[in-house]
Formats: C-alpha cells, sequence, structure tokens
C-alpha cells in the first residue's frame, strides 16, 4: 500500500511539474514573438541637469534707545516695533546647468503694503499699495551655464509703520496691516529640439505692522535639482528565422499543454470513479455481495436507480443484499426481488452514468 501511494505521489509531482513546465515554455515564447513583432525602444539619455538655490538674509538697524544696539537685533528674533528703524535685506538666486545654453532671465522686487479688516475674521483686504523696489529686470545668456542674482534693498519700517497708522486713523477701523515682499526670477531655456527649462524662483518676506512687537517671516523655494532627458529611437530588429522559431515554440507549447490538461481531466475522472466505487464498497461492505455475472432478469420489471442511496433504501425495505458486478470500467449494483430488478450503474467514462 506504501509503495503504490509512493508510486502515485511521485507520478502526481512528475505530471504538475511537466504541466508547469510547458505552460512556462508556451508564455516565453509567446513573449518573444510578441516583442520581434513590437520592438522595444530604448529611451534615457541625459540632455541636462540643472540646480538653483535661493537665500534671503537681513539686519536691522535701532532708532536711539537706551536698550537696544544694531548688534543685538539679529534675524529670527522678537523685535520691539518702536525702535526698528531700517531693515537691510540679502536676497540671491543662483543658477548651474551642465551645459553651456542660451538662457533668458528676469526678475522683479515689489514690496506691498496690505491693510486688512480686523473685525470680520476673514482677513478682508481694504487697502494696498505696491512700491517697486527693483524693476522687472531681463538678461539674455549666450552659451552659459551659470545664472546669478544677488541684490540688497533697505526697508523704511517706520514710513510704511506710518502710512498704515494714518489710513487706520483716517477711518477709525480695526486694521490688520503687514508689508509682502516678494522676490522673483524666472529662468528659461529650450534644450535640444523641444525640452524646456522654465524655472520659477519666489522669496516672499512678510513684515507685520501697527505692532507692538515685530516678527518678521519669510518663505523661499530652497535648492531644486532636475534632469532634462531624451529618447533614442534604438529599435531591435528580431530576423526572420528568429520569429518563425519563437512561432513554433508557441504552437508546440499550446498542443502540449492541451494534452497535459486532456490527460489531467481524464485522470481526474478516472480517479474520482475509484474514489466512489472504493467508498461504497468500504462503506457498505455488510450488505454488499460480489457476483461473477449479472443473473438473468429479462421476465422482471427493470427499474434504474439514480443514485446509490436509493438502492441502501430498497436494502431496508425489501430486506435483500445488494449485488455488485464490475467490469470494464463500470460497475453494476442491483437488487433482484420476485419481480423487479432494481440497478444503479457507475461507469468511469461520464463517471455516473445512467443509461
Amino acid at each position: 500500500m506504501y509503495k503504490k501511494r509512493l508510486k502515485n505521489w511521485v507520478n502526481v509531482t512528475l505530471f504538475a511539474t511537466a504541466i508547469i513546465l510547458t505552460t512556462v515554455f508556451l508564455i516565453v515564447s509567446a513573449v518573444l514573438l510578441y516583442r520581434s513583432y513590437n520592438p522595444a525602444t530604448h529611451q534615457k539619455s541625459l540632455l541636462v541637469s540643472y540646480n538653483s538655490e535661493d537665500d534671503v538674509s537681513y539686519k536691522i538697524k535701532a532708532k536711539a534707545n537706551s536698550y537696544y544696539k544694531d548688534e543685538d537685533l539679529v534675524m529670527n528674533k522678537q523685535y520691539v516695533s518702536s525702535v526698528l528703524d531700517k531693515i537691510i535685506f540679502n536676497v540671491s538666486y543662483n543658477f548651474d546647468s551642465s551645459k553651456l545654453l542660451n538662457y533668458t532671465y528676469d526678475y522683479s522686487i515689489v514690496a506691498t503694503l496690505i491693510g486688512n479688516y480686523d473685525g470680520s475674521g476673514k482677513d478682508d483686504e481694504l487697502w494696498s499699495k505696491e512700491f517697486i523696489l527693483e524693476p522687472s529686470t531681463s538678461i539674455n545668456l549666450e552659451d552659459a551655464n551659470n545664472i546669478a542674482v544677488v541684490k540688497t534693498f533697505e526697508i523704511d519700517y517706520q514710513t510704511y509703520n506710518s502710512i498704515m497708522q494714518s489710513f487706520k486713523e483716517e477711518f477709525n477701523l480695526m486694521v490688520d496691516a503687514y508689508l509682502n515682499i516678494d522676490f522673483k526670477v524666472n529662468v528659461k531655456s529650450t534644450v535640444g529640439d523641444n525640452n524646456q527649462i522654465d524655472e520659477n524662483n519666489l522669496i516672499n518676506i512678510k513684515i507685520p505692522l501697527l505692532k507692538d512687537t515685530t516678527y518678521i517671516t519669510y518663505t523661499k523655494t530652497g535648492i531644486v535639482n532636475n534632469n532634462i532627458w531624451t529618447t533614442v529611437n534604438d529599435v531591435e530588429q528580431t530576423s526572420i528565422l528568429l520569429k518563425i522559431i519563437y512561432g513554433i515554440g508557441v504552437l508546440f507549447g499550446a498542443i502540449l499543454d492541451g494534452l497535459f490538461l486532456l490527460k489531467a481531466y481524464k485522470t481526474t475522472e478516472k480517479d474520482r470513479y475509484y474514489y466512489e466505487v472504493n467508498r461504497i464498497l468500504k462503506s457498505y461492505a455488510e450488505i454488499l455481495v460480489a457476483v461473477e455475472e449479472i443473473p438473468d432478469h429479462l421476465e422482471l420489471k427493470n427499474i434504474k436507480v439514480s443514485n446509490f442511496k436509493d438502492m441502501i433504501d430498497v436494502n431496508e425495505e425489501l430486506h435483500l443484499p445488494i449485488l455488485y458486478f464490475e467490469e470494464n470500467n463500470k460497475i453494476s449494483f442491483f437488487i433482484i426481488s420476485e419481480t423487479h430488478f432494481y440497478v444503479f450503474i457507475i461507469k468511469r467514462n461520464g463517471f455516473y452514468n445512467k443509461k
């Protein structure tokens, strides 16, 4: 019994391995055949790489007072507004590329005085006014790989604060005011036929006004790194001979897979037949009697039973044994009474075949 089970396990393992290998062979052949008619286009050729970085710093000049000196008012601190005199800003932008290109770039510095209504909770703008600190300037560069813009500008804090104080007093309103400063740099270039460099950089500075203390905030773009790639048409051509080989591989793999699957289906049907027959013979051995041939029953009324459970019901009702006869992958179970011939047949071909 052990040797038989081992042999069956080996056969099933080899059969499953054969199906897997033929399926893999079929898939590989199909992929190669497809790629031979649809060759891949290789790409990724670096045209240019570039990076940019911006920065902002400032220092404060203090009005005459008994407590603060200029060196005390360092960046990123809270300041007493009444001692602020001049704020000197330094802004910078640097752009580098890996190749010499023709560039067009422009820059500007604009301050906007903004007064919002402080009573609605929505920051509704009441009034604003622009001050051009650095007019928009456009520059063309040929065969360059670096752009550097460094600017210094001065903000008279008390002047802008006084303007907003006058506005507030004239209209007797609650006003939330600040000075907004934008340093903008735009860089453009064409790389190759139709690849564009279009970098837009912004440093934004906000200075609160009409406050007892002042904290200056700012945002910058920071470091930017980019690459521009191009597509290279490098098509791999497949020979006609290889296409034929791949086609034969697909056909051969499909035929083998079909044969193996058909055999698997038939083997499964055979296994189901033997399993069911063995189950019945083992479970109902006490009421089954094997015979060497089917007795003559032409004079009896023939009744085909649809399942073995019904045969059990007839056995219990008539108290007659269930006879069985097996030949040529078919087994017949029957009960013979004085007037009737009850029969239930299991065939390997089609498993349950009641014909």
